[in-house]
């Protein structure tokens, strides 16, 4: 079986927008709202839990790294379910595969994310060997640093 992560950049159309358009724009692909002047990119994070189950995430980050969001694309426990038929207040990923890893619900906004990418990163690991902990057990385990987000620690941002 194969464990680890892997990260890989993706580029495309849907992570650049130009200052032609008005307001923010939707990214079909991930449903994630881009203000037209912002640059974001996005990251796909694949992680095997201790049994070898398979998750795919979609991380997607302002330029600099300041703010950024995750979305589950893959479920190693469903592969047609994201929720893997759990409540999604208790285990924090929604039927649209958005993951909720800081103290507040995230909106769908990556601007607005408390987290920065390195701290998005760290979280969605802990997501999966919590995640998988609940349905080997029932139980989902309190993660006591998510309750005082790391915030914008890339690139010196305030």
């Amino acid at each position: 079986m194969k464990h680890g992560t892997q990260v890989c950049s993706l580029t495309g159309p849907s992570q650049r927008r130009t200052a032609a358009g008005t307001g923010d724009s939707p990214s079909p692909e991930f449903g994630i709202t881009i203000p037209t002047e912002q640059r974001l990119q996005s990251k796909v994070l694949e992680q095997f839990d201790a049994e070898g189950r398979r998750y795919v995430v979609v991380i997607t980050s302002t330029a600099k790294g300041a703010h950024a969001l995750a979305r589950l694309t893959l479920n190693g426990w469903d592969s047609e379910d994201l929720t893997a038929g759990t409540d999604s207040g208790l285990t924090l990923v929604w039927h649209d595969g958005r993951l909720h890893l800081d103290r507040q619900w995230q909106s769908d906004v990556v601007e607005e994310s408390e987290l920065d990418l390195p701290t998005t990163i760290q979280r969605v690991r802990q997501w999966v060997c919590c995640f998988s902990y609940y349905m080997s057990t029932g139980i989902f385990p309190a993660i006591a640093e998510w309750a005082e987000p790391r915030r914008n620690t890339v690139g010196g941002q305030p």
